[in-house]
């Protein structure tokens, strides 16, 4: 997603040059958001989230599983049933809207979001949880899963 987003940041700074250096280009416009290098900042650090996260995720599991159809079961269970769940359980039963942190693809979204200068009340489905709450959520995501490769790694033994 970051070399599809880069490539439109360049394409749309090339059309008006104000785009780069200008870093109220949206104010002027009615909008919001950060523009220039604030979102090419933006731009990489939502890259840098997703794919820092996401591949911690995917080793640990890749290294629970241990073979490619369970894994593939893992991360279906990950990003198709437990988004349906979230979105069941605070868009039809109407709990609370922290219900949708257990959907990691949302959190990364979400923090996504937070970078690029989004309002919470701008995010659909509303209601979603704050920006920080989801952050939270994901480096503990993180750190679980990087205690759990560090324990992983020091249980095999080198052989000389």
């Amino acid at each position: 997603m970051t070399v599809p987003a880069l490539i439109l940041f360049a394409q749309h700074g090339l059309d008006d040059l104000a785009y780069f250096t200008d870093p109220d280009y949206f104010t002027a416009q009615g909008r919001t958001g950060p523009s220039g290098y604030e979102l090419l900042l933006a731009i990489l650090g939502f890259g840098l989230v997703q794919s820092v996260c996401l591949a911690i995720v995917l080793v640990a599991t890749a290294t629970w599983a241990r073979r490619t159809m369970p894994l593939i079961m893992v991360w279906t269970t990950l990003f198709m049933f437990i988004r349906l769940l979230s979105a069941i359980l605070v868009d039809t039963l109407k709990y609370d809207e922290h219900w949708r942190l257990i959907d990691l693809w949302n959190d990364v979204c979400l923090v996504g979001f937070g970078l690029l200068g989004f309002t919470e009340s701008d995010i659909r489905p509303a209601p979603q949880p704050s920006f920080l709450a989801a952050g939270l959520v994901l480096a503990g995501v993180c750190t679980l899963c990087l205690i759990y490769l560090n324990r992983r790694t020091r249980a095999v033994e080198v052989v000389q």
